[in-house]
């Protein structure tokens, strides 16, 4: 079995998809030392390309039409030793309908697995747009994940609408995670899209200060507790 591929989706804009896919791109080059390439999606505001796009091989795709779905199968098959992480545009709902059964499709000839995190608010619309996107990708393994940044607890439960749904039940009933995404201070954050950093090159001291860097670490470490829950 090759490397996955990671869909980071929420098909919506405001929920921290770029964040949670330069978090996720992290991980797996520094923690798991695997090779990555990047698949921004975003081609309107493509910060997790412009992140990254000097430091791993990274494409731009435009997810809206069958063109662009063929182009993401053949980065698929041509970095057959990379894991694959896309981060999915917030306007991506109508392409995953007309056009995700040529990645399901795909999946199982390219040898690998499609991994899903699907990231939400407090707001319903997340999980109904989570389940046409089930509907869409139905062998994918979907894991949830609940941005803490829109409620500043240390539980999963405070994202009542999601916590109380049908919809973890069967998320969980089919192996995948609910997950809590610790939240990342504004300040920093900005310092990362604002000036292209990297997490690797913020804790190594590019670009911001000692007390920021600390702060970075130490949501590193949370960020890397979350991952190992659900990436085996």
């Amino acid at each position: 079995m090759m490397k996955p591929i990671y869909y980071v989706g929420g098909s919506k804009g405001g929920v921290g998809k770029s964040l949670v896919s330069i978090a996720l791109i992290d991980y797996l080059k520094n923690k798991k030392q695997e090779k990555v390439l990047l698949v921004e999606t975003d081609t309107s505001n493509p910060d997790v390309y412009k992140v990254y796009s000097d430091t791993i091989p990274a494409v731009t795709i435009n997810l809206d039409n069958s063109e662009g779905w063929i182009e993401l199968l053949n980065n698929c098959h041509d970095y057959k030793d990379a894991a694959v992480v896309i981060n999915s545009a917030a306007r991506s709902n109508d392409g995953i309908k007309n056009y995700g059964e040529f990645l399901t499709k795909a999946v199982d000839d390219l040898k690998r697995q499609l991994v899903v995190f699907w990231v939400i608010n407090g707001q319903r619309d997340s999980l109904e747009l989570l389940l046409d996107f089930k509907n869409a990708m139905p062998t994918a393994t979907i894991h949830v994940v609940c941005n803490q940044f829109f409620f500043y607890s240390e539980s999963i439960s405070d994202f009542k609408i999601y916590d109380q749904s049908k919809v973890k039940k069967d998320i969980e009933s089919s192996g995948g995670k609910s997950l809590l995404f610790s939240s990342l201070t504004t300040r920093i954050s900005n310092r990362i899209y604002n000036d292209r950093t990297t997490i690797e090159g913020g804790v190594g001291g590019q670009m911001i200060t000692y007390g920021d860097r600390v702060v970075l670490a130490g949501w590193r470490n949370e960020v890397y507790k979350m991952f190992n829950e659900a990436i085996a």
